[in-house]
């Protein structure tokens, strides 16, 4: 049982990793080496050797981000609680499945102490922000996410976009719009509706500090798609297009409205050219129409 504890809660921490490496891979638009050791996490017997070995790590070298990187993914992954559920309760809270995934608030608050602590040695390691606002996402801390987004904004701004991520290399504006859209979509999922408003000032934000980016008419556009105002959603995609017409998501978007409203040629003109710009895989967005 043991031996079976400690490979789920490695394959946890690498799940993790390579999901954070892929979704900044992808969101930046800059592919990313990352220079750490994908297995590091095997090296140990149990979690408490890890622990020890990474507050020796610490002491050692306190100004080695990797220390901050590991130990924040440690806290993260230990903080995982899968619930099970009776199949009359899964159907209940899930609909299907038999589980639910919680985070353990205090493992998570030790995970941004060390986010904070590197961010602390390094305030423009773009990763590292966008990693504390995910947990505070997971914690379903939104209003703090909302201000951390907030507050990104103005320091993109102070330090003009020269941002810095795996491995010491250099990002720029486009790494930090493009992950500030995918962790703000991933918010938009489940956040209360209460808290609309302020996400909507959030935007206005970034609009009003890009307001020449494709992603600052696209959030909008889908923030509007969320609270069903889809003439105003579709205002900001005509926008975004104009910016850029090649961007994919505002494309399955427009291409979504058309079908919507009934304009079957329209829509599959703009599946065509998803299909175009970015291959067959995209297709699964526009699976309800064309099944």
């Amino acid at each position: 049982m043991g031996a079976q504890k400690k490979i789920n809660f490695y394959v946890l921490l690498l799940i993790c990793f390579l999901f954070t490496v892929i979704c900044c891979e992808r969101s930046s638009g800059v592919g990313i080496r990352d220079d750490r050791d994908l297995f590091f996490w095997l090296r140990f017997e149990n979690n408490d050797e890890m622990y020890e070995y990474l507050k020796a790590w610490e002491i050692r070298e306190p100004n080695n981000l990797d220390v901050y990187y590991h130990f924040s993914m440690y806290y993260h992954v230990k903080s995982i609680r899968t619930i099970l559920h009776s199949e009359e309760e899964a159907k209940e809270i899930t609909g299907t499945i038999y589980y639910t995934v919680e985070n353990n608030k205090e493992d998570m608050l030790k995970a941004i102490e060390y986010i904070d602590r590197g961010l602390s040695l390094y305030p423009n390691r773009l990763d590292f922000h966008f990693d504390r606002i995910r947990f505070l996402i997971h914690m379903d801390e939104y209003l703090l996410a909302i201000d951390s987004f907030n507050s990104l904004i103005e320091l993109s701004k102070k330090i003009n976009n020269k941002w810095i991520m795996f491995g010491n290399r250099k990002m720029g504006r486009k790494a930090f719009l493009n992950l500030f859209q995918s962790n703000y979509t991933m918010m938009l999922v489940d956040i209360n509706y209460e808290l609309l408003q302020d996400v909507k000032l959030l935007l206005e934000n970034l609009y009003n500090n890009y307001p020449n980016s494709v992603y600052s008419h696209y959030n909008l556009a889908i923030y509007y798609k969320k609270i069903n105002n889809y003439q105003e959603a579709f205002k900001y995609l005509l926008q975004a297009e104009k910016i850029d017409k090649n961007y994919i998501y505002v494309n399955i978007e427009l291409g979504l409205h058309y079908f919507k409203i009934g304009n079957l040629q329209k829509a599959n003109d703009y599946v065509e050219k998803v299909k175009r710009i970015g291959g067959g895989s995209y297709m699964s967005f526009f699976r309800e129409y064309l099944d």
